[in-house]
């Protein structure tokens, strides 16, 4: 009876893993935030618009609800339809044994050692190029924190952030694969290169380079134990610490800014009784450069909190995942195509010497923030397709996503290719499914955490490290 209870979660997890995985951060990232602002749920709004800054559009014609609902609901559910029917087919696997071979030590093991200690040695020098290791206290200094990133981001090119957001966690997830055997030794020889990389990325001073990181080494390493085998009872508890792990990362990282500045304002204002802590919020939204509406919503959102400032904090840290896609999402029916024409379909062809790049992150910022310097406001990959080519084509394209992510995954899944290359090979189609949830088909691919990057590399290294065998093989007599 376990061993058909394995077998099922097998099926229900395993078979479906990207589906879940877009679904389950599509819904917590952006429908629930979007149902509640559209229905007027009226604390939700209060803080929404309190935390974010943004006037929230509440005055939709029926077309353009119907416009936001369709995205809403009827693209992830045909992103589900194209998926489930893609996994149904079974793919040949020809070229895919040819780049990833047969057996899982066909590449040396030298080789994934060697790729990770030129990333890492590579990354390391890239951030003391800029003096980021000076500066890991900025993670308790709101400001020096900000600054911290805007330093990296005009120092560093794009394939430096490619090293550090991918190539790195990919070339340590291939190590920690590599290492055979168990016990602590063992253990302790797979925690090296996870350090290396969770310690290099938190000097980037954002979130994403060490949740990214985290998702591609947990996935492969969740991945590698599930393709040799049954789903088992220790593999449930792998994947409840990875995402746990990942779950507290994220609202530590979030958290520890926000709150050493918010520990250093108490402590200057020296809050002892709760006249004084209802005082140092009415200064605080009192603050220079506040116009009159954001300090009413504050003071709103303040009267609905009360004065305990652990209150405001908890409350910023779950709604800012919740508010991430769900804002900028809301406002494409407004502007497309009543304000701006639609794009077209972007296929690349800026890359190749011709047309544009839509630019539909840029325009959704500048109406969410008018006032405020350039940005970028992300939204799930659905949205973008809708700024392109319609509702209509945007909904097809949906089957056609969610179709393309199932041939990948079908592949991952063969048992006739090597299982650590289908596990580092399917930690990134995983990782691909979170981001179009969350970003457009084009920012997923193609930007500096752009997932044809690691896609290139580990087939490139895998299949020099193919040759590199073959070649000493036929030197043997």
């Amino acid at each position: 009876m376990e061993s058909q209870n394995h077998t099922g979660l097998f099926n229900v997890l395993v078979r479906y893993a990207p589906l879940w995985a877009h679904l389950c951060v599509y819904v917590w990232t952006c429908l629930i935030a979007a149902a509640a602002l559209y229905f007027g749920q009226g604390s939700f709004m209060i803080l929404v618009s309190h935390f974010s800054g943004v006037n929230i559009p509440t005055n939709y014609s029926s077309q353009q609800a119907t416009v936001l609902w369709a995205l809403l609901l009827i693209a992830p559910a045909l992103f589900a339809f194209g998926f489930v029917a893609a996994v149904r087919i079974r793919i040949g696997g020809a070229l895919f044994r040819k780049i990833g071979g047969i057996s899982d030590w066909d590449a040396p093991v030298w080789v994934p050692v060697l790729m990770c200690l030129a990333a890492a040695s590579v990354g390391a020098y890239d951030l003391l190029r800029v003096g980021a290791f000076a500066k890991l206290s900025a993670w308790t200094d709101y400001e020096a924190w900000v600054a911290g990133r805007w330093a990296l981001f005009s120092t560093l090119g794009y394939f430096n952030f490619v090293n550090l957001y991918l190539i790195l966690p990919v070339s340590a997830a291939w190590v920690i694969l590599s290492i055979k055997g168990g016990g602590w030794k063992a253990l302790a020889a797979r925690l090296i290169p996870l350090a290396v990389v969770m310690v290099l990325t938190l000097f980037l001073f954002q979130k994403k380079g060490l949740i990214v990181s985290l998702i591609i080494i947990f996935g492969a390493v969740l991945l590698h134990r599930v393709l040799s085998g049954a789903w088992t009872r220790r593999m449930t508890w792998l994947l409840a610490a990875g995402i746990s792990l990942l779950v507290a990362a994220y609202f530590i990282m979030l958290l520890i800014p926000v709150l050493s500045a918010e520990l250093r304002s108490v402590r200057a204002d020296d809050l002892s009784t709760i006249q004084q802590a209802e005082k140092h919020i009415e200064k605080s939204c009192e603050s220079a450069g506040n116009t009159e509406e954001m300090i009413a919503k504050c003071k709103e959102a303040s009267l609905f909190l009360g004065p305990l400032r652990f209150r405001h904090v908890l409350a910023y840290a779950i709604l800012a995942p919740m508010t991430r896609t769900s804002l900028p999402a809301m406002h494409y029916p407004l502007v497309f195509p009543e304000e701006r024409a639609y794009y077209g379909f972007d296929f690349g062809q800026d890359i190749l010497g011709f047309g544009g790049m839509p630019d539909d992150n840029l325009v959704i910022w500048k109406r969410m923030y008018p006032n405020m310097p350039g940005g970028s406001a992300g939204a799930p990959y659905q949205f973008a397709l809708y700024s392109q080519v319609g509702v209509v084509w945007a909904l097809v394209l949906c089957i056609a996503v969610g179709a393309a992510l199932g041939v990948m995954w079908q592949v991952m899944l063969a048992d006739d290719i090597s299982r650590v290359w289908r596990s580092l090979m399917g930690s990134v189609v995983l990782l691909f499914s979170i981001y179009a949830a969350i970003d457009s088909i084009r920012g997923s691919l193609l930007s500096s955490y752009g997932l044809i990057w690691p896609w290139l590399f580990i087939s490139l290294v895998f299949f020099i490290g193919h040759l590199f065998n073959r070649r000493q093989e036929a030197m043997l007599p």
